[in-house]
């Protein structure tokens, strides 16, 4: 699942990929935290 978020800590904007299920184990999400700030401080957005 793709989800737009925004930063709301330096404010850019990026697609965050999620990854749900039972038997799905994720050891990096490296779309987790914000790529330019590295915060995981961020909120949805409307596409």
């Amino acid at each position: 699942m793709q989800q737009a978020v925004k930063c709301l800590n330096c404010g850019i904007k990026w697609v965050r990929v999620t990854v749900f299920g039972p038997d799905i184990v994720l050891n990096e999400d490296l779309m987790y935290n914000c790529p330019n700030c590295n915060s995981n401080y961020f909120e949805p957005i409307d596409t």
